[in-house]
């Protein structure tokens, strides 16, 4: 058994993948050296304890958890794919879960309340039949942030489209390898649907805007997410 306690503050208060803020939740890596059940329990406070409080106060909570390659710094995307458990929320002191581990896979696992903003301390345990690594991730990746905009002019839709091409391009440069994530966010005004939406990634010899849509460095995949990321 692993105990952890820690808790949603401030920046750290992401909510469920329905915000953009979820990886600012607290994350913790899950690491076994052979093939195991892991069994999962999360718990925030007993409101019992608070005067003039009943159990149908308890704000929503849930946990998610994606196989990941590294768990030296936070996850930033959260695919389908990757995703290895995912709870329903819900409005009670504890929630539990559990899913199969393989031996040599990283696992990331993310406990949140469904609304972010909502501050409280939790404990979170991990059982596991075979010996568990489990630790608080709390290194970040460097961020760059840019700004953009799709309107009447640039808004060019995939490659099935001749128009691709005037959709806005930016041009990324490292001088070594790095690991990159590149992280797509809309914003949704309100009570808004988000559209579908991605990303390509090429590899170019300049700085110049890409003409021809071949050997994209991705697999690009679109949904109707607020955040889609790619690394």
């Amino acid at each position: 058994r692993r105990v952890r306690d820690s808790e949603w503050k401030g920046k750290a208060a992401g909510g469920c993948r329905n915000h953009a803020t979820w990886s600012n939740n607290p994350q913790f890596s899950v690491e076994v050296q052979q093939k195991s059940t892991v069994f999962i329990s999360l718990s925030q406070p007993d409101l019992r304890l608070k005067k003039g409080h009943d159990d149908d106060l308890y704000p929503p909570l849930g946990v998610f958890g994606s196989k990941v390659q590294d768990t030296q710094y936070k996850a930033l995307s959260c695919t389908p794919d990757q995703i290895v458990l995912q709870t329903s929320f819900v409005t009670s002191r504890d929630i539990s879960c559990e899913f199969e581990a393989d031996k040599g896979n990283k696992y990331i696992i993310i406990p949140c309340y469904f609304q972010a903003k909502v501050e409280n301390p939790f404990n979170f345990t991990v059982y596991s039949q075979k010996d568990a690594k489990v630790a608080l991730v709390t290194q970040e990746m460097k961020e760059n942030f840019v700004v953009g905009r799709w309107n009447s002019q640039n808004a060019g839709g995939c490659t099935n489209h001749t128009t691709w091409r005037r959709n806005p391009m930016y041009c990324l440069d490292a001088s070594h390898p790095v690991k990159v994530i590149i992280s797509l966010e809309q914003m949704i005004e309100g009570d808004d649907n988000p559209f579908t939406m991605g990303l390509y990634v090429f590899k170019s010899d300049s700085a110049y805007r890409v003409l021809t849509p071949k050997n994209p460095v991705n697999k690009p995949k679109f949904s109707n997410v607020p955040v889609l990321c790619v690394d």
